[in-house]
């Protein structure tokens, strides 16, 4: 391009004077006609993030919560004629009832936005997650068109296509939890099932054991298991006596066992996430048919998983 004298070196080159061209302004894009109508119609307008979508087209919502959640879900398809079309409506999501799926026809036009966030609050401690997607007849994988968004949502944070982007349900740190194990029989160990369509990684346990008056020494082990498979065994605590109630503390400790006083600690180690189904547990070699476990606490992380 040449500069204003014509020196076909271009503007700012040496030697060509130096000039840089005066900048041009572009005519503005108008998409009103002479009645001042906006025309949203195709010939004159196409966001840069829309999806075309058509009648065989199918607004798909996967959804998973560890609590029974109503989620409300939106969103606006553009029309070639230039209408937009405004949908919302409140989904129940059911806890622990394994993908809750949501199948929504669409129209010919450009997918232009989806929502979705909690129609109302969800304790803190309890999880949601969300996806949706495209699909083009049966809600089959193979007929998965496209992944629009997916992430956890809560009643104040919201997923939203195009600009939320898609999260795995394992990706990151999951909720902190605390659940209650149970009081078991007198004479009966602790056992905790991972509750279904979640993975679990367990950061500690606490649980009290009060010994009879039978003479016999109790030793405490922590199992993780799924009843075919051994996942972790602790180290065997310091013998318990009769007529003691002591509490224990199962962690990733930087020692194998310590006890002091009514008190006394166990290593866990560090299993991963845990799927539904795998049993946390423990193995009291000398139990008595009067030793009771109570107060027992597992406390953790939880990811959806389904």
């Amino acid at each position: 391009m040449a500069n204003l004298t014509g020196d076909p070196r271009g503007p700012g080159m040496p030697g060509s004077g130096g000039r840089l061209p005066i900048g041009i302004t572009p005519e503005p894009v108008v998409i009103a006609d002479n009645r001042g109508v906006v025309d949203l119609s195709f010939d004159s307008y196409v966001p840069s993030d829309a999806l075309y979508v058509m009648p065989d087209d199918f607004l798909v919502v996967q959804s998973n919560a560890s609590a029974t959640a109503s989620l409300t879900l939106q969103w606006r398809i553009l029309r070639p004629d230039g209408e937009v079309i405004v949908s919302q409506e409140t989904l129940t999501c059911f806890g622990r009832a394994g993908a809750n799926l949501f199948k929504r026809p669409l129209t010919f036009g450009l997918l232009l936005s989806v929502s979705v966030v909690e129609a109302a609050f969800v304790p803190f401690d309890e999880f949601v997650y969300v996806s949706v997607g495209i699909f083009r007849g049966a809600l089959a994988s193979a007929n998965r068109f496209q992944t629009l968004v997916g992430g956890y949502i809560t009643f104040a944070e919201g997923i939203s296509y195009p600009k939320t982007g898609y999260h795995e349900q394992t990706e990151g740190i999951g909720n902190q939890v605390a659940y209650n194990m149970g009081t078991p029989a007198a004479g009966a160990d602790l056992s905790y099932t991972i509750p279904g369509q979640s993975l679990f990684q367990v950061n500690s346990i606490v649980a009290t054991l009060t010994t009879n008056a039978t003479v016999a020494n109790r030793q405490v082990q922590l199992v993780i298991d799924d009843s075919a498979n051994l996942f972790f065994l602790s180290p065997q605590g310091v013998a318990q006596a009769a007529s003691l109630a002591w509490q224990y503390g199962f962690a990733p400790y930087p020692f194998s066992t310590l006890q002091f006083g009514a008190q006394q600690l166990i290593h866990m180690s560090n299993v991963g996430k845990l799927g539904g189904a795998v049993r946390v547990r423990t193995i009291t070699t000398g139990l008595q048919a009067g030793d009771q476990w109570s107060l027992a606490r597992i406390n953790g992380e939880q990811l959806s998983y389904m």
